[in-house]
């Protein structure tokens, strides 16, 4: 079996398990980054070396975390073809993960003032272009409206979502999360 039809089976076996913003993350990965490059292996000829240079190609086009996170979503994958019996021994296990070097790793982070300087630019209004666009007056006809400027002031949703982030310590990966979960609500 190619590892194309693998991950297809594999995609269709976790779809009732996985949160559907999880499923969607795991067809992307595997539909964009892992199939277009070991698809057209068997899965029984993958091994660690064929692994590696799949990670090696991936070095340079995504981020640390983002390897990291294929890596994770492929050895799973693995382990399930360990357990429906199709290979012996999951490749990932012994494979060697590259990595960029050249990749910040150190924390960023808001001073103690640039953090005050941030919640106080919350309250400030902002200006924003509204393009030109037709509308109907109260007769039926039709005007072009040309552009113009509207000052605008955050909402207080964000300003709350903000100022939780800056005091709470939310990390990408957690706003990531809250404003996906607001996403899907408004939909």
């Amino acid at each position: 079996m190619t590892f194309a039809d693998f991950a297809e089976k594999w995609l269709e076996s976790r779809k009732e398990d996985l949160a559907y913003s999880t499923y969607i993350g795991y067809v992307q990965i595997v539909n964009n980054k892992i199939v277009p490059t070991l698809g057209r292996y068997k899965v029984a000829r993958i091994k660690p070396p064929v692994i590696e240079e799949f990670y090696k190609s991936l070095v340079g086009t995504l981020a640390n975390g983002s390897i990291q996170k294929v890596k994770n979503v492929l050895s799973g994958m693995f382990r399930t073809a360990v357990r429906w019996q199709m290979i012996q021994v999951n490749p990932c296990r012994d494979a060697k993960l590259a990595k960029n070097k050249d990749e910040e790793t150190t924390l960023k982070y808001f001073t103690p003032e640039q953090s005050l300087m941030f919640l106080q630019s919350l309250d400030m209004e902002f200006e924003t272009v509204v393009r030109g666009h037709e509308r109907k007056d109260n007769t039926g006809k039709y005007y072009l409206v040309p552009d113009y400027m509207k000052s605008k002031k955050l909402p207080l949703q964000l300003k709350v979502f903000y100022t939780l982030s800056l005091y709470c310590g939310f990390r990408k990966g957690d706003a990531h999360v809250i404003i996906r979960l607001k996403l899907e609500q408004t939909q």
